[in-house]
């Protein structure tokens, strides 16, 4: 069932709890090993609405008129209302062993012994604040996982398969637009990249690869490793993400062996 909120959504008072910045989130997990990922079951429907307020959510249907008792979806301050929620349930643990954005929650932990007292800790903040899980989408107690579109494990974070296949495939040009256009994508999702930073892309493996440094980020930078056709007609971009004091070859953002079988502009063989 779809509900169009749209015009109740105009008259709203904007509600301006903000949400988690992603690169914020993701400069905690520098060193941890293990992950537990927690997924809240309609998240947005464990939130009440306001006594003498449900009237606003009205639809019709024709078995009659229904109010919403919960918050539905489609309606604007639903998910700063559900930040605020699961930010002050979890306040405890936040910034120690938990990061939440909405419904996800990752427990994260140095060491084993550790993160067995922090999921129960978090779990027990989520028992106190009768918030339920879907179990069928959690992951407890595992040395990887996927978080808001990124692979994260002790080596450093990736984006997912699926993301890194767009960008893999894009052509690029060596203008300052084709740079932002391609900084848009998910290359450009996590941290933050400042495009001044960036050089003219190589348009020969022989050129050496541009870094880009990330300003007030000191544990990562960025760095184009290639310039490969992978698919068809123009080039494309291999990058990685690496953590300081870890090796690139095992930090890599896209693994050596998925370019054994490209090739560059010049026919050439790609990383072994």
């Amino acid at each position: 069932m779809v509900i169009d909120y749209r015009p109740l959504n105009k008259v709203t008072v904007k509600d301006t709890f903000p949400l988690p910045r992603a690169e914020k989130l993701m400069e905690t997990f520098f060193g941890k090993r293990w992950f537990t990922k927690l997924d809240l079951r309609q998240f947005f429907h464990q939130l009440r609405i306001v006594m003498g307020n449900s009237y606003k959510t009205a639809f019709v249907t024709r078995w009659g008129t229904f109010e919403w008792l919960v918050i539905p979806f489609g309606v604007s301050n639903a998910p700063p209302a559900s930040m605020r929620l699961i930010t002050l349930a979890m306040r405890p643990a936040l910034g120690r062993c938990v990061i939440i954005f909405i419904d996800d929650i990752l427990v994260y932990s140095r060491t084993l012994a550790q993160h067995v007292k922090d999921v129960k800790w978090v779990l027990d903040l989520l028992r106190v604040n009768n918030l339920y899980v879907k179990i069928k989408k959690c992951e407890f107690f595992t040395n990887s996982t996927h978080f808001l579109g990124f692979v994260i494990d002790a080596k450093g974070i990736m984006p997912k398969r699926l993301k890194l296949a767009g960008s893999r495939d894009c052509r690029i040009q060596r203008t300052y637009t084709s740079c932002k256009s391609f900084l848009g994508q998910p290359i450009g999702k996590y941290p933050v990249v400042h495009v001044s930073y960036m050089k003219a892309y190589p348009v020969s493996p022989k050129d050496p690869p541009p870094r880009v440094l990330l300003p007030r980020f000191e544990e990562t930078e960025w760095e184009v490793d290639r310039v490969v056709n992978m698919r068809g007609k123009g080039r494309t971009l291999e990058y990685r993400m690496v953590w300081k004091g870890y090796s690139e070859t095992k930090a890599t953002w896209e693994p050596p062996e998925n370019l054994k079988n490209a090739k560059d502009d010049q026919g050439l063989q790609g990383a072994p």
